[in-house]
């Protein structure tokens, strides 16, 4: 390679653009889908480790999309509703729902930011509030914790919008959302758009001042109604087909009993 070819390759890495910075819709809705799914499903924030935003908003612009994945553990998930017996369209409508019902409040819902070290966020929120791509991140590097009280504490990519006017969840083939549930593994793959016009969004406050932990959020427990349908619907299954052996072994026990009184 000659002298000038090397310099035009050097000069090429040197202009080559950074990546767009995150939406600030798309990290709203980032705060929102996470809080959500978990809230349905009855997960603890601790028991999990997000996976890193995919920003799907560079390669489908001027589209306001990102996908997320939620590793969930084994078969049934480590949350309340169980994984392994979901039919995953319902769980896709339950958090379209909760989405639809929560982004109505949204815009009178000032969600609470704050700026502080990665060790400070770590001693005062726990390692919940992190996602996979802030392993890198040192302890004096500064992040942006982001808070909707009663759903989520989290590190959103960007400063989040005050509102957006919906988030749509996308479901249909592989490259969307997909629930796995198998013996070795079990996650949801969110995938998402918002419907916003992002140029006019108003930004969430941003204070140096940091907001209480919110302990309500960090249990083992279904916080949203959505999830508690399911939940229902889980139980009454598993108690008609307790009721349905229960009732088969009754009447094996009563066959057996009459052949051997008539021996």
């Amino acid at each position: 390679m000659s002298e000038e070819q090397d310099q035009n390759k050097t000069k090429k890495k040197k202009t080559k653009a950074p990546p767009p910075p995150c939406p600030s819709s798309i990290a709203t809705a980032y705060v929102l889908v996470r809080g959500v799914v978990l809230g349905i499903l009855g997960v603890n924030p601790e028991d999990v480790t997000v996976g890193l935003l995919q920003p799907t908003y560079i390669a489908e612009a001027p589209a306001l999309s990102a996908k997320c994945t939620i590793p969930l553990g084994k078969k049934n998930g480590c949350g309340i509703v169980e994984l392994g017996s979901l039919e995953p369209t319902k769980l896709w409508d339950a958090i379209q729902s909760a989405l639809n019902r929560l982004v109505g409040r949204c815009g009178n819902i000032n969600m609470a930011c704050s700026t502080m070290t990665k060790l400070e966020a770590l001693e005062r929120y726990g390692p919940s509030i992190f996602n996979a791509s802030h392993k890198k991140l040192k302890d004096t590097d500064e992040v942006l914790v982001a808070s909707l009280p009663g759903l989520m504490q989290c590190i959103p990519p960007a400063v989040p919008a005050l509102s957006v006017p919906k988030i749509i969840v996308e479901v249909g083939n592989h490259t969307q959302s997909v629930l796995t549930s198998t013996a070795k593994k079990a996650e949801v793959v969110i995938k998402f758009h918002v419907e916003a016009a992002e140029e006019i969004a108003e930004l969430a406050a941003v204070s140096e001042e940091a907001f209480d932990k919110d302990e309500a959020i960090l249990t083992k427990s279904i916080r949203l109604p959505e999830g508690q349908t399911l939940h229902e619907e889980q139980e009454q299954i598993k108690a008609a087909a307790a009721a349905e052996a229960a009732a088969k072994k009754q009447k094996e026990e009563e066959a057996a009993a009459a052949a051997a009184a008539a021996a």
